[in-house]
């Protein structure tokens, strides 16, 4: 695509074969703005966020956990792209407590070829968190080049595990129950710990501790 300029400043993008008898003709390339995740083309306006271009950020464990994702801007003409906001060039809207901006694109993109930037997704809270990426241009009929963005946060799974699967209760076996996360915890959590099952009564077992404490922080 390339516009035809004509002294007088008429412009066009039909060439016609009626001669020229006076002024100048001037080419301006075109310029033609395209946003690529995980090598797939994401639509300008696209509000549905999927796995297959990056917009879907899958789970991340609250607080401690994170998923990063790499984003191409690319320009398919053969004009300089210019990024139009203040730095850093890339506007995150929605839930900006759990997406950031961890890699900054270049402000200007040369003809055929590409910057890139990083969005990180650390959620605060449990549940889909949603965002909008916002990317001002010079691009005429693609400004602002906007999509959405969502991930979910999750908390750390807690499985049990036992240092004995039977005893006796005349040998007095002694049975020890570990509790681990699947990741750090955020916050102390604890774990409440009951004995039950055919034929037992509470005379039949003790429990040196009813309750299993991860401080905050670890697993």
């Amino acid at each position: 695509r390339a516009n035809l300029t004509i002294s007088g400043g008429a412009r066009s993008t039909v060439f016609t074969k009626a001669p020229l008898t006076s002024g100048e003709i001037t080419i301006i390339p075109a310029i033609e703005i395209n946003t690529r995740g995980n090598a797939v083309t994401i639509a300008d306006g696209d509000n549905t966020p999927d796995a297959a271009d990056h917009t879907d950020f899958g789970s991340a464990v609250v607080a401690t956990g994170s998923v990063v994702r790499t984003f191409t801007i690319e320009t398919l003409g053969p004009g300089t792209l210019s990024l139009t906001d203040p730095f850093p060039y890339v506007v995150i809207t929605g839930a900006t407590s759990d997406f950031s901006l961890t890699q900054i694109p270049a402000n200007s993109i040369a003809g055929n070829s590409s910057t890139t930037f990083q969005v990180t997704f650390n959620p605060t809270t449990t549940g889909t968190r949603s965002a909008t990426i916002s990317i001002a241009n010079d691009d005429s009929d693609e400004n602002p080049y906007d999509f959405a963005i969502q991930g979910t946060g999750t908390l750390p799974e807690v499985n049990l595990s036992v240092s004995a699967s039977s005893g006796s209760e005349a040998a007095q076996t002694i049975i020890t129950v570990t509790a681990t996360a699947t990741a750090n915890v955020s916050g102390t959590q604890t774990v409440d710990l009951g004995v039950s099952g055919a034929g037992i009564t509470t005379g039949d077992y003790g429990l040196s501790n009813a309750t299993i404490t991860i401080p905050d922080g670890q697993s």
